[in-house]
């Protein structure tokens, strides 16, 4: 032999092995089809803006929302950034780690959310302030009419 293999020296393969060797990565494009769909609506962005803020093409914006089209790194990582997403949000998607795309919060986002809620609990106390305010008035009243009926009624009888 002079280097060179014989063709009968390589395993023959189906047609179904390769199409199953490429069945995860048509997944992995639909998976990110969707996340990028429902992150456009969710943030209101149409095609045309992604097109425009990311710098891509219609056609490769088409082939990524219709999960057909291959792309380079570049290109996911400018359609995350576009989508408020980290820089590797669907390369991690396109490699089975979706499960890394876990958002965490930075201490200050954290400590803003509690205040948040802290103020609405404050606005609810308010509100409940308010209506006991409210009662108060009313008994306050009340009591003025009991008040002045009595002196009403002691200034009229006789006196001994």
């Amino acid at each position: 032999m002079n280097g060179w293999r014989s063709a009968n020296l390589w395993p023959e393969h189906s047609a179904e092995e390769f199409v199953s060797k490429d069945a995860p990565a048509e997944e992995a494009r639909a998976e990110v089809a969707r996340a990028v769909s429902g992150r456009m609506d969710q943030l209101g962005v149409s095609a045309a803006e992604l097109r425009r803020r990311s710098g891509l093409s219609v056609n490769t914006i088409r082939g990524i929302t219709e999960g057909t089209s291959r792309h380079n790194r570049s290109t996911w990582v400018a359609i995350s950034a576009v989508l408020d997403w980290p820089w590797d949000y669907l390369v991690n998607i396109l490699n089975g780690r979706a499960d890394r795309n876990v958002t965490v919060k930075s201490p200050m986002e954290t400590h803003l959310a509690k205040l948040v809620d802290g103020l609405a609990d404050i606005d609810v106390l308010r509100q409940d302030v308010a209506v006991l305010k409210d009662i108060v008035h009313e008994i306050d009243e009340k009591i003025d009419v009991v008040i002045g009926s009595r002196r009403t009624s002691g200034a009229s009888s006789p006196s001994d």
